[in-house]
């Protein structure tokens, strides 16, 4: 039978999501949302085998599967997607093996729930028929598959899916999964023309941390006059953070404790170590309970931010608005 393995050594957590990547091959994601028990896995074609051996995906659950068509007049190839759903990811997956439904297959992507019995049967149907229309309307992928035309569906589960979508489209890209994003120029760098025939790309943007954390920032951004700053006050701990555009970066020079609760999250504590021997965050000269950032460092959120510097659980609140 599969089971889940341990949790693994690869783990980043945020304030929502729990963040895996198997060791054996850094290329497969799996993506858990705290709150609403939603599980995202991705995974190259090859190694789909690594993803559904997962206990998560032996229940009902909907899928993606995505290809590329090759380019053509020097064109931007456009990445192909089928998407459905199934009562047994496995056995579907072997199907399509059999009988491609694009080709060239390059990934798996497979939705599903965090308990034993996976999406309910109304809720694969609403969830499959809103994934065929967000794909269509984002434009970045050709969608192949035809929609789902099932009738009836109770407006709660609607309603629902519907909730799902805005924390799907953060769990995909985090899983490297394009499907919910909007068209770019270029959307697929792997798909991409002879370089000879494209003109050059502008400046990339530069996005706040999904996870993890960050030290290139869009140019100025410290000095916008619609900046919020905080400042978090607390034994052995005194950080400032600005709060701007999905920004929250803590300041060179905010200090953290180096003590830690027994309970701290993995992927917290993994942050913290990196933090340390990456050298953005050092000891305080004769102090040992000290720690202080040598550089501005962006974060996902001020509760993660808070966490990372007093090295608990914390909920956020300790922060004050000071401008």
């Amino acid at each position: 039978m599969p089971s889940s393995p341990f949790l693994l050594p690869t783990t980043e957590e945020t304030d929502e999501l729990i963040i895996e990547r198997d060791p054996r091959e850094p290329t497969v994601w799996l993506v858990r949302h705290r709150g609403l028990r939603l599980v995202v896995g991705s995974a190259p074609w090859p190694k789909a085998a690594i993803l559904l051996s997962r206990a998560e995906f032996q229940n009902p659950s909907c899928y993606a599967i995505i290809g590329g068509a090759p380019s053509q007049l020097g064109m931007p190839a456009v990445p192909e997607t089928h998407v459905g759903r199934t009562g047994r990811p496995p056995v579907r997956t072997r199907q399509h093996r059999q009988s491609p439904p694009l080709s060239p297959v390059r990934t798996l992507v497979i939705i599903t729930t965090d308990d034993e019995k996976g999406l309910l049967f109304d809720e694969a149907a609403a969830l499959e028929r809103a994934l065929h229309v967000e794909a269509a309307r984002a434009g970045s992928h050709k969608v192949v598959s035809r929609p789902p035309r099932d009738r009836g569906l109770p407006p709660g589960v609607i309603t629902r899916v519907n909730r799902w979508l805005d924390s799907l489209r953060w769990m995909l890209a985090v899983a490297g999964c394009t499907i919910l994003e909007a068209k770019q120029d270029n959307p697929d760098p792997g798909l991409t023309p002879d370089l000879d025939t494209v003109a050059p790309a502008a400046e990339a943007e530069v996005l706040p941390p999904a996870v993890g954390w960050t030290t290139a920032f869009p140019r100025d951004l410290l000095k916008r006059p619609d900046a919020r700053w905080f400042q978090l006050d607390h034994p052995e701990v005194s950080a400032t953070a600005l709060v701007v555009d999905g920004w929250c970066v803590v300041t060179k020079g905010s200090r953290a404790r180096v003590k830690e609760i027994r309970s701290i999250q993995p992927g917290l504590k993994n942050k913290r170590l990196t933090l340390v021997s990456s050298g953005l965050l050092k000891p305080v000269c004769g102090r040992k309970d000290v720690l202080e950032t040598t550089r501005d460092i962006g974060l996902p959120s001020l509760i993660n931010a808070g966490r990372l510097l007093l090295g608990s659980n914390t909920r956020g609140r300790r922060w004050r608005r000071i401008s």
